[in-house]
């Protein structure tokens, strides 16, 4: 059996293709990036929650160790002062040293909740996936006595 002889493709049909792939590509694209930021941030803010509440549960931990510790572990990747610290001490919110000291008693639960808007941080411009959106991380360690 004979083949028909093949006819040679068009260059206007390869362009099309072109046209139609690109953009698919590029959406794809610009959504793993931005995923992967959002990781990213994630992972640091609980690394900084876990840095925040050791500084916490150490003798003599206050808040003001707590609040130093999340900064501290931001600083290095730019987010120091995006975010949003909040320190609980046997699920009462605390936001000095003072209530600190009286509530963190040997054994008491310390947990540091580290939350970064995603605004603020979106390598991609005109973000429309997590706009809006607050990433947050959290750790919870025991008073040490």
């Amino acid at each position: 059996m004979r083949r028909p002889p093949r006819r040679a493709r068009r260059p206007a049909a390869a362009a099309l293709e072109f046209a139609i792939v690109v953009p698919l590509l590029l959406l794809l694209f610009l959504g793993l990036m931005e995923f992967s930021r959002s990781m990213t941030v994630l992972g640091i803010a609980s690394n900084a929650s876990r840095q925040g509440a050791r500084a916490g549960a150490v003798t003599p931990g206050n808040y003001s160790a707590v609040v130093t510790a999340v900064n501290d572990a931001l600083q290095p990747s730019g987010l120091a002062g995006l975010q949003t610290t909040e320190v609980r001490v046997n699920n009462v919110v605390v936001t000095n040293d003072v209530d600190f000291r009286l509530r963190a008693t040997p054994g008491a639960s310390i947990a540091v909740t580290v939350s970064i808007p995603y605004d603020r941080v979106s390598w991609v411009p005109g973000s429309r996936y997590l706009a809006g959106r607050t990433l947050a991380e959290g750790a919870v360690m025991r008073k040490e006595g």
